[in-house]
């Protein structure tokens, strides 16, 4: 059997070059390591990971639906968590409502980090 997802589960997409989707990563985001490439972003080959690797209880990802499905599918009661980066990222983008960057180049206003149980709306 392979081994055990870590408790806490990092997914990404990567492109090996810009504006090209080509993979997916996995990462132990307590150790901050990286742990498994996967040749793309399928629903269906990272819920076969997420299957064969049990353990994961809290999957931390970017705002990429199609993650949020794996994790609804492949771990439901894996706590499903958006990752700071990405809101960040998206807040400066100017599509969080509620935020706005600042002229130093810092957000201002508040944000609810996106936690729910896989599963659940």
């Amino acid at each position: 059997m392979p081994g055990r997802a870590p408790r806490i589960l990092g997914i990404d997409e990567f492109a090996s070059r810009k504006g090209r989707t080509c993979g997916t990563v996995l990462a132990d985001i307590e150790t901050s390591r990286p742990v498994d490439p996967l040749p793309d972003g399928e629903t269906a080959t990272v819920a076969g990971w997420l299957r064969e690797h049990p353990g994961a209880e809290i999957v931390c990802r970017d705002r990429f639906m199609i993650f949020t499905k794996t994790i609804r599918q492949a771990v439901p009661d894996a706590l499903d968590v958006a990752d700071r980066w990405h809101l960040l990222q998206n807040a400066l983008r100017g599509s969080a409502p509620g935020w706005a960057p600042n002229p130093a180049g810092r957000c201002t206003g508040s944000a609810r980090v996106a936690v729910t149980r896989a599963g659940r709306a």
